[in-house]
């Protein structure tokens, strides 16, 4: 089955983006459809941290924009560092975004070429898992996104308790970030991650399931 994503061409179910804010239940959503659903996975994540690698041109550019201060004494970008300068000034934020989103978009595009060419015997079901997808501009490269939703006192108390920072500090980079509902009007799957493990799992598996159904 052939899908036009962008200008390419894949052999493939679909391709879902799974995009969300910081703490709202994107891994669990994640790991779910890869143990029940056999998902390939593109994480944007971790993508993105390879832009950041010494020896890029998006590390080089980082280090003249903001500074000696946010390259760490391993010689590696300090993201602790750095965050702290872009969630306190937007205009910060979108000088790092200028510099890091086109290299993610490039990578993306190099791991779903990576798919295509795996997937020329055997269909396959690629899961792009990102937090950045809509704010970018990218959902041109997905079929279907999928989005969790968390209230935001949850995903304010999971952002002190998994990044040890302040309250102050986890509302500011809850703040800097699309909101709930400007998310949804986005979405093609509103996943409900406030409910226990066991009910998300089903709704996820279910989703998944009609999707499928609907792609053929």
């Amino acid at each position: 089955m052939y899908i036009l994503i962008e200008e390419y061409f894949l052999i493939t179910s679909l391709l879902l983006l799974i995009h969300t804010s910081i703490c709202s239940g994107k891994s669990t959503v994640a790991q779910i459809l890869a143990s029940k659903c056999n998902c390939e996975f593109i994480d944007a994540d971790k993508v993105g941290h390879e832009t950041y690698e010494p020896g890029t041109d998006c590390y080089q550019t980082i280090i003249h924009q903001f500074g000696e201060g946010v390259r760490g004494d391993d010689g590696l970008i300090n993201r602790k560092a750095l965050g702290s300068i872009i969630f306190s000034d937007p205009s910060k934020k979108k000088e790092l975004e200028s510099i890091v989103w086109p290299a993610i978009r490039n990578k993306i595009i190099q791991k779903l070429e990576h798919f295509k060419s795996k997937s020329i015997n055997t269909p396959v079901t690629v899961v792009l898992e990102a937090a950045i997808m809509i704010e970018a501009g990218w959902t041109d490269l997905v079929d279907s996104v999928w989005i969790p939703v968390v209230e935001p006192s949850v995903a304010i108390e999971r952002l002190i308790s998994r990044n040890g920072l302040t309250r102050e500090d986890a509302e500011r980079r809850l703040a800097s970030q699309m909101t709930n509902e400007e998310r949804k009007q986005f979405a093609h799957v509103l996943l409900d991650t406030n409910k226990p493990l066991a009910e998300v799992e089903t709704d996820v598996i279910y989703q998944f399931g009609q999707l499928c159904l609907s792609s053929l």
